[in-house]
């Protein structure tokens, strides 16, 4: 018997994920309007699932600032194969991607039951893309980032600069330890101990401090 092709990624296939999630995760309340290209999950935490690249581009910042605002975890649809679209994302906030193919829905369940564990899920590809910024990251921006730590006298080991340098791109604790292949719970201590050479309380204090560290437009952009 030949196998079912699954249908394109468009409002009906939206259509058909509801309902398979539905039946998969009946104790969750899904929100999702037909003429929308999201859906709203009311699991712990929170999270949409959109499409953004349908979303009107004047209206994406808009949305997602709004969903973050309201500390919700965002899981992008992207067509295969844009990997340097997924990281540009991941930068600007969203929390996972998602590709476009036959596994998507089977994708989107396991990423949902690991959420429900408290873990992070990004594809392999865009793992590696961002695996292989950190690896290509030129010398002299991180001479440059550790000259100025140096300079004010905040002394970080090599792991701190490479968490402060991934802190200082507002990536979130769990891309920061996917990146770098640690543990959450030690990317916590790293940046707690940052905290305590620094001087700062708060992540943002923190990360602005960090980005005056190298002039704009001299930094390979992730």
């Amino acid at each position: 018997m030949k196998e079912k092709q699954m249908p394109t990624l468009t409002r009906t296939y939206l259509d058909e994920l509801y309902e398979v999630l539905r039946q998969q995760f009946p104790d969750i309340s899904i929100y999702y309007v037909p003429t929308d290209y999201k859906m709203l999950l009311t699991t712990d935490p929170v999270f949409c699932i959109a499409d953004v690249q349908h979303c009107p581009e004047e209206e994406r910042e808009e949305h997602l600032v709004t969903l973050k605002r309201e500390q919700i975890t965002v899981i992008a649809l992207l067509e295969i194969n844009m990997q340097d679209e997924a990281i540009q994302w991941i930068e600007r906030g969203i929390d996972n991607i998602v590709w476009k193919d036959e596994n998507t829905v089977s994708t989107i369940v396991n990423i949902i039951q690991n959420m429900q564990k408290n873990r992070s899920f990004l594809p392999w590809e865009v793992l590696q893309s961002l695996k292989s910024m950190l690896v290509e990251m030129k010398e002299e921006h991180k001479e440059i980032f550790t000259f100025h730590l140096e300079e004010k006298g905040i002394n970080l080991t090599r792991k701190e600069i490479d968490v402060a340098y991934l802190l200082k791109k507002d990536l979130k604790n769990k891309q920061i330890a996917s990146i770098l292949g640690l543990a959450e719970g030690t990317v916590k201590l790293h940046i707690s101990n940052i905290y305590k050479k620094v001087g700062m309380k708060q992540r943002k204090q923190v990360i602005k401090l960090f980005e005056r560290f190298i002039q704009p437009g001299k930094e390979r952009r992730l």
